[in-house]
């Protein structure tokens, strides 16, 4: 009993909580990250994919949002010497029940079991969690259309998810999340904590033995759900932008340029099939050069190294100088294993980009060590579209 008490004198206790490493939450987390390994979709966060993948699962779990009569939150909060009784992780699995500080330490737990990082937010009256997506301000603001439901803290772009909502989807428990920030932190209200920080002071101090067997949820109902809230996702992201461009074509009389920009944005996410209609489109006026690389990128992805190199080679008879022409040269022959041409291609490569050199530098490698370099920073499923 004593184990789950703690004061309100500092929110950043609560970090205590977070036990990332108990043997039930990893067997969860990485069960159910297991279970969508082969659905990830490009251009997509991964650590946003993971997220959705848990907060669908604790729904499918039958994870209830109940508030606690003896020690509601909203109360203890606001006294700070009441001890409050708060639930680790593996209760609120085993109890499939837990209040608005309960279920946010178990999301928090199932994400830093997977090392994604997260963090604990409280309003007046209430506490929820966010995580991060490996993106600075400036990056975040870039790959996601609404930046006004992130949270941009520390030069870290973070996602906020009200997970009590468990009756809602994910994107909706998102859109909660960003709502309760906008609205708070515009009057100071809102704090958010980064739960690595605040071990620093309150180390997770966990539960002894090894506790029950947790049974998961359906793997295909998790799968379908999951896919489901991705496709959402990606639909809402692209859509305005995919209607903005379609214009854009019809005022240029639809030229090579604009419809290249809507083949990168399906690119991006992995519509590979409506990305070639958009390419194919722009070299069936001229060999220009951006489109003739992305339908290289797309050739490469699919492990279709002749059709690859094709369109890379005609891209370099037009613009032998271009740094992503020769990136994508390089590539290729790095697959097929022609090292004396990679080393050619790769030395122009330092000449024309030495940053873009620096990052493939598995490409000045061979063998085993080139594999493990590029799987190690995975570098080799990183596309460079070309948009100009």
């Amino acid at each position: 009993e004593y184990r789950n008490a703690m004061t309100w004198d500092d929110d950043r206790k609560a970090a205590a909580f977070v036990t990332a490493r108990d043997p039930v939450i990893l067997s969860f987390s990485k069960n159910v990250s297991s279970v969508i390994k082969d659905y990830d979709r490009y251009g997509v966060q991964k650590n946003l994919m993971k997220a959705i993948a848990f907060f669908e699962a604790l729904r499918l779990y039958g994870m209830s949002y109940v508030i606690d009569p003896g020690s509601p939150y909203a109360e203890l909060s606001e006294d700070t010497l009441t001890v409050d009784y708060l639930q680790f992780p593996r209760e609120t699995l085993e109890y499939k029940a837990g209040d608005c500080d309960d279920l946010s330490i178990l999301f928090c737990a199932f994400l830093e079991a997977v090392g994604i990082e997260t963090a604990l937010i409280t309003v007046p009256g209430h506490i929820y969690a966010a995580f991060s997506v490996n993106l600075d301000s400036e990056e975040g603001r870039k790959q996601f259309l609404r930046d006004d439901e992130l949270i941009f803290h520390e030069q870290k772009t973070w996602i906020p998810v009200e997970v009590t909502a468990l009756g809602e989807s994910f994107l909706n428990v998102w859109q909660q999340g960003a709502k309760q920030w906008r609205e708070h932190s515009s009057r100071g209200q809102a704090k958010l904590y980064p739960v690595r920080e605040a071990w620093a002071p309150y180390r997770a101090v966990g539960l002894p033995g090894s506790g029950r067997t947790v049974e998961l949820p359906d793997k295909d109902k998790v799968v379908r759900v999951y896919r489901e809230q991705v496709e959402k996702f990606i639909d809402g992201e692209i859509s305005p932008q995919v209607a903005q461009l379609q214009q854009r074509i019809k005022e240029s009389g639809g030229n090579s340029r604009a419809y290249n920009k809507p083949g990168v944005l399906y690119a991006r996410y992995g519509l590979h099939t409506r990305a070639v209609v958009q390419f194919e489109k722009c070299v069936e006026q001229k060999e220009y050069v951006p489109a003739l690389v992305n339908l290289g990128n797309i050739h490469f992805l699919h492990k279709e190294l002749k059709s690859a190199l094709t369109y890379y080679e005609r891209a370099l008879a037009q613009k032998p100088d271009n740094a992503q022409v020769v990136l994508g040269v390089a590539r290729v022959h790095h697959e097929l294993e022609n090292y004396g041409s990679v080393r050619d291609y790769y030395a122009m490569l330092q000449e024309l980009n030495p940053d873009l050199a620096v990052k493939f530098s598995y490409l000045d490698l061979r063998g085993e060590e080139a594999s493990r370099a590029s799987q190690a920073s995975g570098i080799k499923e990183l596309m460079i579209w070309a948009e100009e």
